[in-house]
């Protein structure tokens, strides 16, 4: 069995939206709180990439890509409203996207159909 490296939360558990309030949020409210975890997700994981010291294989690598790809075409892709996630962080994902793809190119270059697909969904 491997060995699995727990890291704690920076935040504080107040950050949490209470499920007895949530009704009192505002829709706004609700939508800039998810933008901060999707920011948070995305460091995290360019960071994991960029960090030297992690030595990625290229399923890891595959399944990476895959998410930013899913993550951008599913948050773009839809109406465009200023009220909507994707258009609240869509300079963020679509940087992530970009620095962790040509991360991957460096370490494992990725198969010809994750290019296409990169190239259909741009």
């Amino acid at each position: 069995m491997e060995n699995v490296v727990v890291c704690p939360l920076q935040s504080s558990v107040s950050s949490r939206p209470d499920p007895s309030t949530t009704s009192d949020v505002s829709s706004s409210d609700m939508t800039s709180r998810q933008a901060v975890l999707c920011h948070r997700i995305l460091r995290t994981l360019e960071g994991i990439c960029c960090d030297d010291s992690n030595q990625l294989d290229s399923e890891s690598w595959d399944t990476i890509l895959i998410f930013l790809l899913s993550i951008n075409d599913t948050l773009l892709s839809g109406p465009v409203d200023k009220e909507d996630i994707g258009t609240n962080i869509c300079d963020r994902i679509v940087k992530s996207l970009f620095e962790v793809w040509l991360i991957s190119c460096q370490r494992c270059f990725p198969s010809q159909c994750f290019w296409k697909t990169f190239h259909e969904l741009n």
